[in-house]
């Protein structure tokens, strides 16, 4: 094999666990995840392999030296992941024996299940401490995740509606649609906007929504976007109307509604 595809196959091991207990914990966060950015410039995913890979590996140490009696050379380790001119050579034996390829194996899968056991139990904690939402609220995106997600509403809406105007070709377009979720950046800026059954029509400036179809002139003016969601790039956005809909009787005369731009 060659020593530096060895190096990269090395450190990849290494980090699994920390980089899918990261995607899990991210999938089932709801997205408060992405809400607290990682100044350093580092990505999140990287640091969550580098922090789990340091007491998760020393534990395989422990248990290989004092349960299996098969210590682990650390020292070929290093030298493999530092790409030395022997890297190469130095596993050339063992790989051809069965009972190493079923070690290397073995620390795969285990490295596997322990990623995905991470990371559902770090959502756990998250979600039973609310650690994710308290960053949300504290981050550059807080403004974002508190008007889609109505957090100052109470009861909570049944549903969020955005309408964003976009700029294509020169064009403004009227988009509207239910919200599903939405991606920031680092810097806490909306990135990227999902809308279910999302809808759109041709919007000039001096156009009003309120417009019935007759007196508007176009005889069908919104168009259906095709498939379930509907993501919408930010960047052409130039302002974004949010309305909420509460579907109990109780709260029929409420006429509540949010924008942002």
């Amino acid at each position: 094999m060659n020593g530096l595809a060895l190096s990269a196959a090395t450190l990849f091991a290494l980090l699994l666990p920390g980089q899918l207990a990261h995607y899990i914990y991210k999938q089932n966060t709801g997205g408060w995840s992405i809400s607290s950015p990682n100044r350093s410039g580092i990505p999140t995913s990287l640091v969550w392999g580098l922090v789990i890979a340091v007491p998760l590996n020393t534990l395989w140490g422990i248990v290989c030296e004092y349960v299996l009696s098969r210590p682990v050379d650390y020292h070929a380790i290093l030298s493999v992941l530092t790409n030395e001119e022997t890297s190469s050579h130095l596993f050339d034996e063992q790989f051809a024996t069965s009972m190493f390829l079923l070690w290397i194996t073995t620390y795969w899968i285990t490295q596997i299940i322990a990623g995905y056991g991470i990371g559902l139990a770090v959502t756990k904690v998250a979600d039973y401490s609310s650690w994710g939402l308290r960053a949300a609220l504290q981050s550059n995106g807080a403004t974002w995740h508190r008007l889609f997600r109505a957090m100052d509403w109470s009861p909570r809406p049944d549903a969020v509606t955005a309408s964003a105007v976009v700029v294509e070709d020169a064009k403004p377009f009227l988009y509207i649609g239910i919200v599903n979720t939405y991606d920031l950046d680092q810097e806490g800026n909306l990135q990227r906007l999902v809308l279910e059954g999302a809808h759109r029509r041709y919007f000039p400036a001096d156009s009003d929504p309120n417009v019935s179809l007759i007196e508007s002139g176009d005889i069908s003016p919104w168009t259906q976007m095709r498939g379930e969601l509907f993501v919408i790039n930010c960047e052409k956005v130039q302002t974004i109307d949010v309305d909420y809909i509460w579907i109990a009787e109780d709260t029929e005369d409420r006429g509540d509604s949010k924008s942002d731009s």
